[in-house]
């Protein structure tokens, strides 16, 4: 783990060396509890596994404060979750230090007012999780990231918002080193994901924009992608919608 001092961040990055099981990747969960509870049951997730999410843990979705907490009690229990951050959790990081009388307002306008303590407050706990989020995540064969990697950056990599934010990686295959891009951020359809799969292509982008219906099932999905067997194995509709109405 490299520390950092960037605002709000007690962490920079982590490097992660292959574990004995499998290595799994999930995106933008945006308070979708249910959906990916239901993806985890469906992948038999087993403490031996590593789990990469890609942040955008929280807002839009019904249920930001059990997402966080389900995240929590899974790394207090032994398993290994390896969290990135997101832009949606710096916004909430920003606003909680910089403009905390605007904090109540914040969590109403991205639907996540439900992070709020009964007394208008966040969780100790849920900001030490979030202040202990990297920017990135580097393995054997691939590096991870919440947006990707803006090359017009002299460095890419302590770019510290563009991490998070950016939509445009050209450019970035000189700074891999061989090695795959994978984040998400952008939604796109589940045939583009698959595309950029099966073409070995060196950014992965596994957003299918969870909490966006879609009539023919092309978007709205919660996806776990496996790094080494280089596949979807698994997609999940958001069950979310269902349970909230």
């Amino acid at each position: 783990m490299y520390r950092c001092t960037y605002p709000y961040a007690l962490c920079y990055a982590y490097c992660v060396p292959k574990g004995q099981g499998r290595r799994l990747v999930i995106p933008d969960i945006h308070g979708c509890y249910h959906s990916l509870r239901t993806l985890l049951q469906r992948v038999q997730l087993e403490p031996r596994d590593q789990l990469f999410l890609l942040g955008d843990y929280i807002d839009r979705g019904p249920h930001s404060s059990a997402v966080l907490r389900f995240i929590m009690k899974l790394q207090k229990e032994g398993y290994e979750i390896y969290p990135l951050r997101g832009n949606h959790e710096q916004m909430l990081l920003e606003v909680y230090f910089e403009n905390p009388a605007q904090l109540k307002e914040h969590l109403s306008f991205h639907q996540a007012t439900d992070l709020l303590s009964t007394d208008g407050s966040l969780d100790p706990d849920i900001i030490d999780f979030l202040l202990h989020l990297p920017f990135f995540i580097e393995t054997d064969v691939a590096i991870l990231v919440h947006g990707g990697l803006d090359c017009r950056e002299s460095n890419p990599f302590t770019a510290f918002d563009k991490l998070l934010w950016t939509r445009d990686s050209r450019g970035a295959e000189k700074w891999l080193r061989g090695k795959k891009l994978i984040h998400g951020h952008t939604p796109r359809l589940l045939f583009q994901i698959e595309e950029a799969i099966e073409d070995d292509a060196p950014f992965i982008n596994l957003d299918n924009g969870c909490v966006v219906a879609d009539d023919n099932h092309e978007a709205g999905n919660l996806l776990c992608y496996d790094i080494d067997k280089k596949k979807i194995i698994a997609v999940q509709p958001n069950v979310d919608a269902v349970r909230s109405r």
